[in-house]
């Protein structure tokens, strides 16, 4: 639990004839983190892939075209399984590709029909809009008549433009009759004098107006030619449904066939792409990868049983030169208890731990359910979200279950610090105090804050000596900006501090002297660094003195930075303070006692709400920046085993 899940490099030497079944065992079993053998020093380097590109690409397309026919017969949330005893062996691609063909033709005729039914429906539609803007008949005589010396046509233009087409025309003789307009569009008869269509042309580009083309039946008779458009309309919509309930039919009939073929193609995918990660020798293929070392044993019986004859070997991660010279990260497993796995994303979010590195995850939890109680305490509604966390971690979602668990955790310690401070729902008396309250210990509960906070950094400091340990990086682990030395330099200067600001009492010189001699040590170990690659002393000497500096005032400002959890906490009974006075107005008004309890309930729904996303907010915050800073470095890579993928 506080260290990533021990691993170690598996190598598996089998005929060419039982690739394909050793491949889907790895596939099923999901244990095995691939990672090719060439640059290892083992002497693989000259072997080709053992993967076909070519015929992954082909597995790829046909699983593409699977999805793609659900997909436009409207099936939603399609998906396959691979635990349904499918048989890879009695996979025929060439007979997948013929059967997906038959279907896809049948599908197609049906999609065409449908097609053309909507686009003709379409089009009638645009023309009963059309006709549905001439209006009254007046409009339409106008429409209908016919001279030598006016050009009489409809127009659709955007409404904000009418005004731009009036003005291109100031001077020149026309008439704009609006028939419908709206806030985006307006349509309208303009009518203008032959001689200036020159003119007119030009007005309606610069304008963005379209002409409006009528047939002459519409001209003839528009009520009756729409009522005619109407019932066509609705004669193909009819029709495109009874094809889409064909289609439906068909997608239904076809379905196990298809679900077949793409989860016969997925799996085959899968194992050609896992293949291409394996090199090959004219008649042997090695199949490598990372795999955690409860899980060694168990696979490598299973592969010994499928197969009449293989090679096997491990390596342990000290083993394998490109491990210790770092060109080649082990996958890290991160394996905690339940409780703990919402804190473990947590860690992930912000990366992923090296795999000499500590896990993190237990600490977190313990630092972030400190931060949320102190800051959200109160008995009542820690019990609200312990009740509501125990809930919602029964349910099926995984994600729903593990926000649960994260809440069912705050909740206990938001109670537990509730208990802390006599609260209950923001009400204090009804429980006695076991420690103190916030707003009446003001100095003290900041005291206390700053304590908690220089506890989860000297936490973070100490984390970071073990993982260089770990690492076999000493060097960073006594001189780093989160090292021994810096340590010393941190509690040094606290201990002073609390001795001048709390006790009062004199500096000590022998305090005194061991930081001195810190910081000195600090600036040494920089300089020489420097002279040894030949830069300026007196400069690297200077830029010495400021990076000490600065790391001192990150340590003051990583500590000053917990107040935070005094002052939210004070937020939090401040905000009781608050929904206490509305409730006692309230019921001293018109609405009486009911009004004044409605407004405390409302008022506690308010605070859980708000509160527990700032608060929740305010503790990520903290972990991020003022603890994970002092540890995080060299980040690791996920585990993330072969398997089977749809």
């Amino acid at each position: 639990m506080l260290t990533p899940v021990p691993m170690e490099m598996l190598c598996v030497m089998v005929l060419d004839r039982d690739l394909d079944k050793v491949t889907e065992l790895l596939l099923r079993r999901e244990v095995l983190h691939l990672s090719s053998l060439k640059g290892l020093d083992l002497g693989c380097d000259a072997l080709v892939s053992a993967g076909d590109p070519g015929e992954l690409d082909r597995c790829r397309d046909m699983v593409a075209r699977a999805q793609e026919l659900f997909r436009k017969a409207g099936v939603p949330e399609v998906s396959v399984g691979f635990d349904d005893g499918h048989d890879l062996e009695c996979a025929d691609m060439e007979k997948m590709r013929a059967e997906l063909d038959q279907i896809s033709v049948q599908m197609a005729a049906l999609y065409s029909e449908k097609d053309q039914l909507e686009a003709r429906a379409q089009e009638l539609r645009e023309m009963h809009h059309r006709v549905s803007v001439l209006g009254s008949a007046d409009a339409v005589n106008i429409l209908k008549g016919r001279y030598s010396f006016m050009d009489i046509c409809p127009l659709k233009l955007p409404t904000r433009n009418v005004d731009v087409l009036k003005a291109v025309l100031e001077g020149v003789a026309h008439v704009i009759l609006p028939l419908k307009v709206d806030r985006e569009n307006s349509v309208v008869i303009f009518i203008m004098l032959k001689k200036d269509r020159a003119m007119g042309e030009r007005a309606l580009s610069e304008s963005g107006a379209e002409k409006i083309s009528l047939p002459v039946e519409a001209l003839a008779s528009a009520q009756e030619y729409g009522q005619g458009l109407g019932d066509e309309i609705a004669g193909m919509e009819k029709q495109a449904a009874a094809i889409a309930q064909r289609i439906s039919e068909n997608i239904l009939c076809f379905s196990p066939g298809i679900k077949r073929i793409w989860r016969q193609s997925a799996a085959l995918a899968s194992m050609r792409s896992a293949q291409g990660f394996f090199q090959k020798t004219r008649r042997t293929c090695c199949i490598s990868g990372w795999i955690p070392v409860h899980s060694r044993v168990g696979l490598i019986e299973e592969v010994r049983s499928l197969v009449s004859g293989c090679y096997i070997d491990t390596w342990s991660p000290g083993q394998l030169e490109a491990v210790r010279s770092n060109r080649l990260q082990v996958p890290v497993l991160l394996s905690n208890p339940r409780l703990l796995r919402p804190f473990e994303m947590i860690v992930k979010n912000f990366g992923i731990p090296h795999y000499t590195a500590i896990d993190p995850t237990l600490f977190v939890a313990m630092s972030f359910l400190m931060m949320f109680g102190v800051m959200f305490g109160d008995a009542g509604q820690g019990l609200l979200l312990l009740t509501g966390g125990i809930w919602l971690t029964f349910r099926k979602n995984h994600m729903i279950s593990t926000a649960g668990t994260a809440m069912a955790c705050c909740g206990g310690a938001s109670t537990v610090f509730g208990v802390l401070y006599g609260s209950v729902f923001g009400m204090e008396g009804i429980i006695p105090a076991l420690w103190l309250s916030p707003l009446r210990s003001v100095h003290a509960f900041m005291t206390a804050a700053l304590a908690l906070g220089v506890l989860i950094i000297s936490l973070g400091i100490v984390i970071n000596v073990i993982n260089c340990c770990r690492a076999e990086d000493v060097a960073a682990g006594v001189f780093g900006r989160s090292g021994v030395i810096a340590g010393f330099i941190y509690w040094t200067g606290l201990m002073m501090a609390v001795r001048w600001f709390i006790f009062s009492a004199p500096l000590d010189i022998s305090l005194v002297v061991l930081l001195g001699g810190a910081v000195l040590t600090l600036m040494l170990k920089m300089i020489w660094e420097a002279f040894q690659a030949g830069q300026g002393v007196v400069i690297e000497a200077f830029k010495a003195g400021v990076e000490v500096m600065e790391m001192a005032i990150g340590f003051l400002s990583n500590t000053l930075s917990y107040l935070r959890l005094a002052a939210f906490a004070l937020a939090h009974a401040g905000l009781f303070m608050v929904v206490f006075s509305l409730g006692d107005i309230v019921r001293h008004s018109m609405l009486g006692s009911w009004g004044g309890i409605a407004v405390l309930v409302l008022g506690n729904i308010f605070i859980v709400v708000l509160e527990g996303a700032v608060v929740t907010i305010q503790a990520l915050r903290l972990e991020y920046y003022e603890f994970f800073s002092k540890f995080f470095g060299r980040e690791g890579v996920l585990y993330a085993p072969v398997k089977f993928v749809a």
